[in-house]
């Protein structure tokens, strides 16, 4: 064969065929690499071979010795990284892409168990901020996880980084039961009762933030109370019933804030005089023991 001079197609699937399934010894494979050390495909053979190998299963003893030729200090990338713009065009490449049921669960099980270490989940935390999972993903995720047992460990993280997230104030409570309850302006509460105490308020004129802060109790958890009326510095608990948990918590945090509770007996006054939790508030009016009001001498 003379430098420069092409092979024919014909001639070509002709070597093709001679040499299927023919072993390569070392050595050879060896002269092979060295020759072809530094040669860089052009777009046209790239395409070529991607073609060819296009379908092709590879045996699992091939794939183990692919594997372990591409290991450690033999990965061509080994102690590099990817450009911006390489990572770019490999996430197109991969976008919309669905992968069959079968390699999901061999992905599942090659990943089981391994352990992400704090930097790789700051920057998936970053990776996903704002994104939204449509109604489909979240089936998806929610199916998958059913009948799932969470381990004490997954458990007890999971309320630490909950813990954490609200008393940041980087996560509000928004776990929300029932009909929806809205108010006159328009924000969801928990309750028809939180609702009018909130409605009252609008009606006097009063400012206030529903649920605006979490606060810690140590070990009896976190609370957060209903209402903050900003121009009182007050809080307000709406409470119809209530939990042992949940009284001890308002307790302790009477303690140290300044705080009003509106009980099944006080609920119903205001609901019949409005008037009264304006009075209350401004300390013209205190209610008794008995739950009665006694307005006082100003």
């Amino acid at each position: 064969m003379h430098l420069g001079q092409k092979t024919s197609e014909e001639t070509k699937a002709k070597i093709s065929a001679a040499n299927k399934g023919r072993a390569k010894s070392p050595e050879w494979r060896a002269k092979l690499s060295e020759a072809n050390k530094g040669k860089k495909l052009s777009p046209k053979t790239k395409a070529s071979l991607i073609l060819a190998n296009t379908g092709r299963e590879c045996s699992p003893e091939t794939r183990a010795k692919i594997g372990a030729a591409q290991k450690g200090k033999k990965n061509h990338m080994y102690g590099q990284h990817h450009t911006e713009e390489a990572r770019d065009k490999i996430g197109m490449a991969h976008l919309g892409r669905r992968y069959s049921k079968e390699r999901n669960n061999k992905m599942s099980q090659v990943l089981k168990g391994r352990i992400v270490s704090p930097e790789l989940r700051a920057k998936l935390s970053k990776a996903n901020k704002g994104k939204k999972a449509s109604l489909e993903t979240r089936a998806k995720m929610s199916e998958a996880r059913k009948g799932s047992v969470k381990s004490p460990e997954w458990k007890a993280n999971i309320s630490k980084g909950l813990k954490r997230a609200l008393l940041s104030g980087n996560r509000k409570p928004s776990v929300f039961h029932g009909k929806p309850t809205f108010t006159k302006t328009g924000v969801r509460v928990r309750s028809t009762w939180e609702a009018m105490i909130c409605d009252i308020l609008t009606d006097f004129k009063i400012a206030w933030d529903y649920e605006p802060q979490c606060f810690d109790m140590g070990k009896l958890g976190t609370y957060t109370p209903d209402l903050y009326l900003p121009t009182f510095d007050e809080w307000i608990e709406v409470k119809g019933q209530w939990r042992d948990d949940a009284k001890a918590k308002y307790e302790k945090f009477a303690k140290t804030h300044k705080a009003i509770l509106i009980g099944q007996r006080q609920y119903k006054v205001i609901l019949k005089h409005p008037y009264i939790l304006k009075d209350w508030l401004e300390g013209s009016v205190k209610p008794l023991e008995n739950h009665t009001w006694q307005y006082k001498l100003v």
